[in-house]
This record gives structure tokens, sequence and C-alpha cells, in this order.
């Protein structure tokens, strides 16, 4: 049975080299793409088993919105704080009557609405009718996988406001919190390895370098991550350096935003994705930032370099 083109799979055809397939997933508007080659994989059909597994892979880690979360995602033009509700003013024969509308759409994609009429039930009766008759509808909704997932992204909420908005902060308070024991030795024998096999120091993930981006003042900086949560260790767990990793602040937030295990899988696809590499560390060099990049960064903060200390990192084989 001949090969197709399949949902998010795609056969190139190129008459100078060799031909293919292009798997392709979007995840909240970010476009993530890989080429599977005929050559690379031997035929059509060990290529296309490639690019489907990559694709099977990539929804695994980054699973699409279900119908009860597409529905709930609150829209750029939303002014009532509550989706699918808002309130609305009606004219029938010649008059106006102000309500608030819940609105959903059923199993079978039909829209439907009710209104809640102010002038029956009262401002606020009107409204939490209305959300509660609208949550009733979205809790009837089936839980598989909505038809346009696909390309589908949320907007951030558009609010403006007439006054400013302050608070009051800077008390002083005492708290007082139970804290794991962690050896700093540890972590500096860590760093002084990786110094001693790369040169500098950058995210292990994403490959960012602290000194290159901010010249003299980000040197030496760098977060170790535990491959382990601290919280899952004990007094008898013994560590070594190969249980840590070098990450910057952004990748070790996200790491523990959820299940660091899941996260460090996800955050690893995400990078081979982005960059179109493989997700085999032997194949991998680091995006790191040369010399040159590091001397143009600290040109534009106006500061000047040491000669002996010029980072000269460079990409390094076996490095994810």
């Amino acid at each position: 049975m001949p090969l197709e083109s399949t949902r998010g799979i795609s056969r190139l055809k190129y008459e100078s080299v060799s031909n293919g397939w292009l798997a392709r997933y979007t995840r909240e508007k970010v476009l993530f793409s890989k080429t599977f080659f005929d050559s690379a994989y031997g035929s059509a059909e060990a290529s296309f088993d490639a690019a489907k597994a990559w694709h099977d892979e990539a929804r695994r880690l980054l699973p699409p919105l279900n119908r009860r979360e597409y529905v709930e995602i609150k829209k750029g033009n939303n002014t009532s704080g509550i989706t699918g509700v808002h309130r609305a003013t009606k004219k029938a024969k010649g008059h106006r009557y102000d309500v608030w509308i819940a609105s959903w759409r059923t199993a079978e994609g039909k829209r439907k609405n009710k209104a809640f009429y102010i002038g029956q039930h009262g401002e606020e009766k009107a409204k939490e009718l209305a959300i509660q008759l609208r949550k009733e509808m979205v809790a009837q909704l089936p839980t598989e996988l909505s038809s346009d997932y696909w390309s589908y992204r949320p907007h951030g909420d558009r609010q403006s406001f007439e006054r400013d908005i302050y608070a009051f902060e800077g008390t002083e308070i005492i708290r007082v919190h139970l804290a794991r024991e962690r050896d700093r030795r540890l972590r500096q024998s860590k760093i002084e390895e990786f110094l001693a096999e790369h040169g500098c120091l950058f995210c292990e993930l994403c490959s960012f370098n602290f000194e290159a981006a901010y010249g003299i003042i980000g040197r030496g900086l760098i977060e170790v991550h535990h491959l382990t949560p601290l919280a899952e260790l004990t007094s008898a767990t013994i560590n070594r350096t190969k249980d840590l990793m070098l990450v910057c602040a952004n990748c070790h937030l996200v790491l523990h935003n959820g299940d660091c295990h899941e996260n460090l899988e996800t955050i690893k696809f995400i990078y081979a994705a982005k960059h179109h590499r493989s997700a085999d560390p032997k194949v991998n060099k680091p995006l790191v930032p040369t010399a040159g990049a590091a001397l143009s960064s600290m040109a534009s903060l106006g500061l000047s370099h040491d000669p002996v200390s010029t980072i000269t990192c460079a990409p390094a084989e076996g490095t994810a």
C-alpha cells in the first residue's frame, strides 16, 4: 500500500536532493518541525515511521487541549472576566432590556445561548445564573481532543484601567521555613568540572551563556539543578556531580513548574525540535555564544574586556 501524507506529516519531493517526510506539530502557535530524509533511514517507509514516531512523541510531551479546556480559554475581546458570559442589551418591541447571557457550544458544535434579565433577577443574580448555566453546559462536553487545537493560542487578557493600580509593599516580616541541606562543595565541583571540559559556563538545555550575553557582570553566573529533586532525597542519599545539571534561571524555573522529570524530557524535546537537532546528545553541538558574540555584548554595555579572560568557549562534541 503506497504511503500518503497524513495530518502533521507531509511528503517532500526534491529534484536535487533525497526525498523525505516533514513532520510538524503546532502547540499554541509555536511550530515544531523536523525533516526525515529517505536516504538517512534507508527507505520511504522507514523515514515515514520515524516521522510518525517523532510526531507521536511531540503530542505526548506537549498534549493538545481537550474540548473542555479549549472552551474555557478566555478570548481577547472578553469584558466580563468570565469565559462564555457577557452583559448585553436586548431590544424587543421598542423596549431595551439589560441581560446577562451565557453562551456555549454543544458536543455537536451547535452554538447556543440563554439570556437572564436583570430587571427580573437583579444584576448580581442574573450574572450568577448565567455563570452557573455556562458551567453546567461545559461539564457536559466530552473530554476528547478539540479538532482545532492545532493552531489556536489563547491571547493575554486585554484590560484597561482609568486609574493607576498601586499597593503598599516593603513591610518587614519574619518567616520560618524548613529547608533541605545542600552541599556547596558539590555544586562548586560540578561547575569546576564543567569549566574544565567546556571552557565556560552555559545552560545545558538552551545553551544560554550569561557572560556572553552580559559581559563581565554575568561572569560565573549559572544555576545548578538536581536531577533528582531535593524533596525526594534523604539523609542517606549520595549525590555526585553527574546527578547535577547546569541551567539558566529561565530553564530552572520551567523545570520546577510541575514534575521535574517530565519537564526535563519536554524541554529537551522542544530545543531539539526548535533547532532541528537530534535528541541524541552525541549528535548535537550546543548553541554557545562565541568570544566574538561575548565581546560584542560587552561593547554594547560600554564595558572593556580583559584579554586574558576572554571567552573562548566553543561548541563541543557530546553536549546537549
